[in-house]
């Protein structure tokens, strides 16, 4: 088990785009990851996995879906690991604000089980 850091939660995510949007998706987590604070970075660690540890050999899958514009917000599956983003952002700074927004309040969390 260790803290959550960019770097680690970066290597525990199992992300294949498999289009150029995504690819851009996926840069952009990155890109979020890098700039989170330590409390962001635990916070979508427990929205993704119902933890706030990364635990060794258990990666994070990363998959997007196309979401209706006026319900665009990030899905967890926690018991298989699964982080699900709108393919549909149009800009990081959307994409940012959006889960800065989302992780900040654990009451609007939309987690499957």
């Amino acid at each position: 088990m260790s803290r959550p850091t960019a770097a680690r939660i970066m290597a525990n995510l199992a992300l294949t785009p498999q289009n150029a949007k995504e690819a851009q998706i996926f840069r952009w987590l990155e890109r979020y990851l890098k700039g989170s604070s330590h409390q962001m970075l635990a916070k979508l660690l427990r929205f993704s996995t119902a933890s706030d540890v990364l635990l060794p050999d258990h990666s994070i899958a990363v998959h997007t879906e196309v979401m209706a514009p006026v319900a665009i917000c990030p899905k967890a599956y926690t018991c298989f690991r699964r982080l699900i983003l709108p393919r549909n952002f149009q800009s990081y700074s959307q994409m940012r604000n959006n889960l800065d927004l989302y992780l900040r309040d654990c009451n609007i969390w939309d987690l499957n089980d």
